[in-house]
């Protein structure tokens, strides 16, 4: 099959879920490519199966539209004049409010969904796959009303805030993309809920978490040696959602007690000063660390070592939840006893009081008292760890999932 990919940011760090889909499609022997926003690398870190698949020659990127709409309608003007000449039926068609929403004519979404593609023949696709419903299901919907992609069927993929921001709670603005999308894919119940409740057709919808490649994380047992230092870590932006400033109060105070801890932190993001500042103001600099962003491979190492993760995620004020924490899934893989949020999607990815334990969210006292508790019983740690890591083997493994995901295709396509 041929697949068109439509992404926000390739190649990114923080979206190896999305990665893993593409590169285990392309080892069933599909032909992908991969149509995106935006670059995204992190202090020129690549992941290795970028370069390894060579995708970067099999993307191409969209005009990034100004978020200002004055701005972005004076930009357009040039834009207009100086790409006419080349493909005006395609121009014109992208301006048609008689034919498109008259909303998505007005905002320019079509015009600049045009632009990149305005001197090149369109391309046939078996499938267009949309990872993230907003904005890429609608810019899915757009490629291929405009004729720049031509495909028999399009899925779309939906991950998190594109469920918890842009419907829990509100009216959704999905109409159009129920309407006109020929398959849906949570990755959580917690989303499918979501979804339908909306308006998501049911009898089109399924469920298919994000997987992980088993083979990359070595499992190892879960075991504290005497007088070692216990190891924390947890991954993940720094970002409001990710919680990371409750853990920091939560392992702070437990290093009171238990002062053979080592707590890091991988990943970066607008709250790194304030964090750090937090990290200063309790006194724990030379105990907390933040790493910045990590490449897989250096992510890797530092599971291995590793003794146990937090995973302190909130409801932000948009309201975005986490709706599945790819590390939960990772950190299990390895033998990493997990202590995380009991909300949204993050139950379904951990055995409560079996691989880890679930506590409400902002409750450093909540989190304290399970890494308390670890810390006094590490007898029940290789238990633990055995049991998160055969769980993830049987819910989460990419080669169970990407058949499936593979199945679902064949089956739209053959309707």
């Amino acid at each position: 099959m041929k697949i068109a990919c439509i992404v926000s940011a390739f190649p990114t760090i923080s979206e190896t879920f999305i990665l893993n889909k593409i590169t285990g499609l392309i080892d069933l022997g599909h032909e992908i490519d991969i149509y995106a926003s935006y670059r995204k690398d992190h202090e020129n870190k690549i992941h290795n199966d970028v370069t390894k698949y060579n995708l970067l020659n099999q993307t191409r990127y969209f005009k990034i539209m100004q978020e200002n709409k004055l701005k972005r309608t004076i930009k357009a003007i040039p834009l207009f004049f100086s790409n006419l000449h080349k493909n005006p039926k395609l121009i014109m068609k992208s301006l048609n409010f008689l034919k498109y929403n008259v909303r998505d004519i007005i905002s320019l979404k079509y015009f600049y969904t045009a632009i990149p593609f305005v001197s090149e023949k369109a391309k046939e696709y078996d499938i267009i796959h949309a990872h993230f419903a907003s904005p890429n299901g609608f810019r899915a919907i757009c490629l291929k009303e405009l004729g720049i992609i031509k495909a028999k069927k399009i899925v779309t993929t939906f991950y998190g805030y594109d469920a918890t921001v842009s419907i829990n709670g509100k009216k959704s603005n999905y109409d159009q993309l129920f309407k006109k999308g020929d398959f849906f894919i949570a990755v959580s119940n917690f989303v499918l809920k979501i979804i339908i409740e909306a308006g998501c057709p049911p009898e089109r919808t399924v469920l298919i978490p994000n997987e992980i490649k088993l083979k990359k994380f070595k499992y190892k047992k879960n075991k504290l040696k005497p007088k070692e230092f216990i190891n924390i870590v947890s991954v993940g932006r720094l970002v409001e959602v990710k919680g990371h400033e409750y853990a920091i109060k939560a392992v702070a105070n437990v290093m009171k007690k238990y002062p053979n801890i080592i707590y890091q932190i991988v990943g970066n993001g607008p709250l790194y000063e304030s964090l750090n500042k937090l990290i200063i103001r309790l006194g724990v600099e030379k105990k907390i660390e933040l790493l910045g962003w990590l490449k897989h491979d250096e992510l890797y190492s530092i599971y291995e070592n590793k003794n146990i993760l937090v995973h302190p995620s909130i409801t932000s004020e948009s309201g975005a939840q986490e709706t599945q924490g790819m590390v939960l899934m990772e950190a299990q893989a390895c033998g990493i006893i997990v202590v995380a949020t009991n909300y949204g999607a993050i139950p379904e990815g951990v055995l409560d009081g079996v691989s880890g334990f679930l506590v409400p969210e902002r409750d450093v006292d909540a989190l304290a008292e399970k890494l308390e508790y670890l810390i006094e019983h590490s007898d029940i740690w290789p238990d633990m760890s055995k049991a998160g890591r055969a769980f993830i083997e049987e819910k989460y493994n990419s080669e169970k999932l990407i058949k499936k995901l593979e199945d679902v295709y064949y089956n739209i396509n053959n309707e």
